[in-house]
């Protein structure tokens, strides 16, 4: 499709000479084929694909961050030990689950945080970037993550971005302290729990705590 693939040597060449100004182009093209992109598959399918949960289309775009180790020899560069006393990377990639494509992506050390906010924020805004405008302030977002996602910091940054016209909405995994186990044995309007395919979830149920449950500081 683009000619002529370049040698190992000239590969390593231009990937040892990328910069700052250099990564920011190319993040510039990629959000520009991408709007190319998705205007076309609406043009031809009227919409983009939507994101499912529970057997139902959710509403927004579903925006995916989750960490992950990748485990390598230790003599690859800022690889170090993992907090799982492994070697290697722990980057935190951002991936719209409506099209399964890649948005962002934050390369970090090993020992790097799960749950360090400004990593959160730096590869949410990078992401955002990739959304062509009319999608990023004409359709709701949804920013899922586990319990590494719920810190003040992150959540209150994804709220602030509807001072910018932009609908961002949050699901995130929380840990059960000793608060939300108490609230939890309060609660009495529990339901069968479902699975993604919209099937029941043997022995699973769920229930809504809002109001047993100290959430202040939180937005």
């Amino acid at each position: 499709m683009f000619g002529q693939v370049a040698s190992d040597a000239t590969g390593w060449r231009v990937l040892d000479s990328l910069d700052a100004a250099t990564l920011a182009r190319l993040r510039q093209a990629r959000a520009a084929a991408r709007e190319v992109a998705w205007a076309q598959t609406c043009e031809t399918g009227g919409r983009l694909p939507a994101s499912v949960a529970a057997g139902r289309e959710v509403p927004e775009l579903v925006l995916d961050m989750d960490a992950t180790l990748v485990i390598c020899h230790s003599e690859k560069e800022s690889a170090t030990r993992t907090w799982k006393k492994t070697f290697g990377y722990h980057p935190l990639p951002c991936f719209l689950d409506n099209t399964g494509g890649a948005l962002a992506g934050l390369l970090r050390e090993g020992r790097a945080g799960s749950n360090t906010t400004a990593d959160h924020i730096t590869v949410l805004d990078e992401a955002l970037t990739q959304i062509p405008d009319a999608h990023r302030h004409g359709t709701p977002l949804l920013i899922r993550t586990d319990g590494a996602g719920s810190t003040h910091g992150f959540l209150a940054h994804i709220r602030g971005q509807r001072e910018h016209g932009i609908d961002a909405r949050f699901s995130v995994g929380a840990a059960i302290t000793a608060a939300v186990r108490a609230a939890i044995e309060q609660a009495t309007d529990w339901i069968p729990a479902i699975n993604t395919d919209g099937g029941l979830r043997d022995g699973a149920e769920i229930c809504e705590l809002t109001g047993l449950a100290d959430t202040s500081g939180f937005p």
